[in-house]
């Protein structure tokens, strides 16, 4: 086994055994709007839930968190849109489908719309392509 196979199976050996991952003095942990049972992490974005009296992780798959209210409704949604929400106090469910959830350089969530990322992609794609040097007269 090499030295990496080793610290990463200490490391999982570490997260698995070990409950103190969530109380670091530095990390804020935000309540998710609509999902009371539930919280963020804002420096490492994991997210904790209390459901049933104690903290326990919630898995990440797919990228997608999934979450329940108190009424037993089960929403999935990405991480970014999730530590949106918390950071602005808004509902998940109140931020439209059509808008994104980026990430700036500094790790704070922004909001966009579909068309702005539209006009962005257009953009990018006709300053990458080579002009077209067409031979007039073949």
């Amino acid at each position: 086994m090499t030295n990496k196979e080793e610290t990463m199976i200490e490391k999982t050996i570490y997260i698995a055994d070990d409950n103190s991952r969530f109380e670091n003095e530095n990390d804020v942990w935000l309540a998710i709007p609509g999902f009371p049972k539930y919280k963020i992490n804002r420096n490492t974005g994991t997210v904790i839930s209390t459901c049933r009296g104690k903290e326990r992780c919630i898995s990440i798959k797919y990228n997608t968190v999934n979450m329940s209210t108190e009424t037993g409704m089960r929403t999935g949604t990405t991480l970014p849109r999730v530590l949106y929400s918390a950071i602005h106090r808004i509902d998940i469910r109140d931020i439209p489908k059509k808008a994104v959830i980026r990430m700036n350089k500094d790790g704070e969530p922004y909001l966009i719309s579909r068309e702005t990322i539209n006009r962005e992609i257009a953009y990018n794609l006709r300053r990458s392509t080579p002009p077209c040097r067409c031979i007039a007269g073949i």
